[in-house]
């Protein structure tokens, strides 16, 4: 009955969950057709595959303690049978080797490969450190306009340890009617701008040293329709309530809470879709609601989320990380499906962060309809084409001048890929396809965008249960 509920995992059980999905289908335009049941295996995506490699559930049990402040509960039997370099790679494609790292500090004497370990954490703490760095030169560069940081330092902050999350690169929302004038600004102040207009619908990729940063015009991760202009409404007023936060003892500008909380879903389900996320994105949103559990916010907050279909991946993202990564299970989330949760966390564990991983999992995003709110949904074979289509643009940029030449290199780099994948250097398209219709069951589950809660759960209630 209580608002906080801890779940503990037995780490030598190997569940198959099996779940039915229902979701509605359209003979055409005009008619909503038939209510159509799927079995779905939410675990496994290839005949006999186990949920979890014992390397994976290691690094869950690490995780689960520098996110909770306790030290990891191990046996001595798996820690001397463990295949620490196996961890290690699981833990680099993942993008949580710091926190690992530190995770391991008790238990040292059991690590066979601590060199390599070391290794990896002073080159990844050295990469933070001139990240923070950047930060004070771009808001002393920018000055006196405002900003606040999206992502990575933003999120680390929310972290017991915050000097433990890996944070890669610096996304910056700006005032998007000054995005020319403060790309002007860095330029003349000696960034380089390393995209082109339009690459993207949200940001502006510059460098500056080793170090990317994003200027965003806007969030990342908004759906079409109704949803995008409530989301986009939102996203208005943003900078003016921005906050001040710390990391490392610097203090730089952060969006509010209720603000960093819906960046954080945009963000994963966005990139879910795409490539997919690893450990690191899960961890973000488990440390945030550790942080924030008594967070005044939270009824308002989800209240906006079932107005815009976004309630019941919160929902579930939410019940992933109490179950696997000791994060307190609020109320909102505490019917959550419990296959559903755990088949979040199979999709994460199975491609890594941003495709790292796996290959043909990253590559099964091409064969998934989108989930973004559209009116008409992209149709795989839509996607597909899509997806060829920038491949086209990227690597052969006479097409902006000379557009007749899109469909013969459009054709050239289907037959290529085509003869690379029976050479057994490209990834099969058949395996891809598989692999994207067990994660579109999954995704049509999680109803994004389609504005309802789970079944039987009182909506707009926060963290305390309060109405």
């Amino acid at each position: 009955g209580g608002k906080n509920q801890v779940y503990s995992l037995d780490f030598s059980t190997k569940t198959v969950f099996s779940l039915k999905i229902w979701w509605f289908t359209h003979v055409d335009d005009r008619v909503s057709a038939c209510r159509t049941t799927m079995e779905y295996d939410i675990i496994t995506q290839e005949e006999r595959r186990d949920f979890m490699t014992g390397e994976q559930e290691l690094l869950l049990a690490l995780l689960r303690g520098e996110l909770t402040g306790t030290a990891a509960e191990l046996d001595e039997k798996t820690l001397r049978e463990a295949d620490w370099g196996a961890v290690l790679k699981e833990s680099q494609a993942q993008a949580v080797t710091l926190m690992a790292a530190d995770a391991l500090s008790p238990f040292g004497k059991y690590v066979t490969n601590i060199g390599a370990w070391t290794s990896c954490a002073a080159r990844l703490m050295r990469a933070n450190f001139a990240l923070l760095q950047s930060e004070v030169w771009l808001e002393n560069a920018i000055a006196p306009e405002p900003m606040v940081i999206l992502k990575g330092m933003s999120a680390a902050s929310y972290y017991c340890k915050p000097s433990g999350r890996v944070l890669g690169d610096i996304d910056f929302l700006t005032d998007p009617a000054k995005t020319d004038a403060l790309l002007d600004c860095l330029t003349e102040k000696g960034c380089k701008i390393i995209d082109e207009p339009g690459d993207s619908s949200h940001h502006r990729e510059l460098t500056h040293g080793s170090t990317l940063l994003e200027l965003h015009f806007a969030i990342p991760g908004i759906p079409f329709g109704k949803a995008g202009e409530l989301v986009c409404a939102r996203a208005e007023g943003m900078l003016s309530r921005r906050v001040v936060r710390e990391l490392d003892g610097q203090k730089f500008p952060s969006p509010a809470p209720t603000d960093h909380a819906l960046v954080l879903l945009l963000h994963t389900q966005n990139h879910m879709q795409e490539a997919g996320v690893g450990l690191r994105h899960l961890c973000d949103w488990a440390a945030f609601l550790r942080a924030e559990a008594d967070g005044a916010f939270w009824p308002e907050f989800l209240d906006f989320l079932k107005e815009i279909g976004l309630l019941r991946f919160a929902e579930v993202l939410s019940k992933t990380c109490a179950m696997y990564l000791g994060a307190p299970l609020l109320d909102f989330a505490k019917d959550a499906p419990e296959e559903l949760a755990t088949g979040i966390l199979e999709d994460i564990l199975s491609g890594g962060n941003f495709g790292r991983r796996d290959e043909t999992h990253s590559g099964s995003a091409v064969f998934l309809p989108s989930f973004r709110g559209e009116e008409k949904r992209q149709t795989r074979t839509q996607k597909l084409w899509q997806s060829l289509l920038g491949g086209v643009r990227s690597h052969h940029p006479i097409v902006k001048k000379v557009p007749v030449l899109i469909p013969f290199f459009a054709l050239w780099r289907a037959i290529l890929y085509i003869v690379r994948a029976a050479l057994g250097k490209r990834q099969r398209l058949g395996d891809m396809s598989r692999v994207g219709r067990d994660r579109e069951a999954l995704f049509r589950a999680l109803r994004l965008f389609e504005q309802t809660g789970c079944d039987g759960i009182m909506v707009g209630r926060g963290a305390q249960g309060n109405p």
